[in-house]
């Protein structure tokens, strides 16, 4: 067995509605646990598995599917236990949130996860986010403009999340975690249709 941890999730461009329909939008990866340590043992530092993903109108993973199983159904089982858990921007028809099933298919590289403590201000749209990142670069205190303007749950911490694997976000999001250092701020990132500012917070905090 190859214990490692499947933690970083890079997503293809395949994605597509079943059925397709031009009168919807397309839903996005908002977060995605890890999937189990992989079972076989492999050279390679990637494999590429296809769900069906049944995505709800509020964005939670409702029913999954896998369509490439892997020859182990208890690592299967145990994998789609794990997308269940993931969460999405609702998919939209004709601007209004719905639910549908997805076709999604993953390159999933091996990894060990990365735990950082984090705080966010999210925002609804790039104007406020840009606006509060401005806000915090002249010396603003992030907790404070979390509670006051963030749309996160959060905000009732200051913002503060906990720590966090930072392979369950989106790789663009991930990449911009990698290199801050404590205390530092990201720039205002798309995550679905919302945008977030995250700060890693020191440890002695």
């Amino acid at each position: 067995m190859k214990v490692i941890t499947l933690a970083v999730f890079i997503l293809c461009g395949c994605a597509t509605f079943e059925p397709p329909d031009s009168s919807y939008t397309l839903p996005e990866v908002i977060y995605q646990s890890s999937l189990p340590p992989w079972p076989f043992h492999t050279d390679n530092y990637w494999i590429s598995l296809t769900f069906k993903i049944y995505v709800a109108a509020d964005g939670s993973v409702r029913n999954a599917v896998i369509e490439t199983p892997t020859g182990s159904r208890a690592w299967d089982t145990l994998a789609l236990a794990e997308v269940r858990t993931w969460r999405y921007s609702p998919a939209l028809m004709n601007g209004q949130p719905t639910a549908l099933w997805l076709r999604q298919t993953l390159r999933v590289h091996f990894d060990k996860p990365v735990y950082l403590l984090l705080a966010d201000i999210t925002c609804p749209d790039q104007a406020t986010a840009d606006s509060l990142y401005a806000l915090l670069r002249a010396g603003a205190s992030f907790d404070s403009l979390a509670r006051r303007h963030s749309i996160s749950i959060s905000k009732i911490r200051g913002g503060m999340d906990g720590e966090i694997d930072i392979h369950s976000f989106p790789i663009h999001v991930s990449k911009e975690l990698a290199v801050l250092h404590a205390g530092e701020i990201s720039k205002p990132l798309k995550l679905g249709r919302t945008y977030v500012i995250y700060r890693r917070v020191p440890n002695d905090v």
